[in-house]
């Protein structure tokens, strides 16, 4: 579980500006690992894993989209 400052349709518009892929539709895994780590378990019912992401939602457009482009760089 994410925690942020904003909910309801501001939320989900900003998620999917900090996640989803435009081309394909789909949350990236490696912009996702940017707040939860490889070792999290992301799945689990019995003990999710809650992360303070408020400064996800803090971080100005500009600055998130030069990050974006460098993770989903093709290698």
């Amino acid at each position: 579980m994410l925690l942020l400052d904003v909910e309801g349709e501001e939320l989900a518009k900003k998620l999917v500006q900090r996640f989803v892929i435009a081309r394909n539709g789909l949350v990236s895994e490696r912009l996702w690992r940017l707040v939860y780590s490889p070792d999290d378990p992301l799945d689990d019912a019995e003990a999710p894993v809650e992360r303070d992401a408020r400064w996800l939602g803090d971080i100005p457009e500009t600055i998130w989209q030069l990050v974006r482009d460098n993770v989903l760089r093709c290698l």
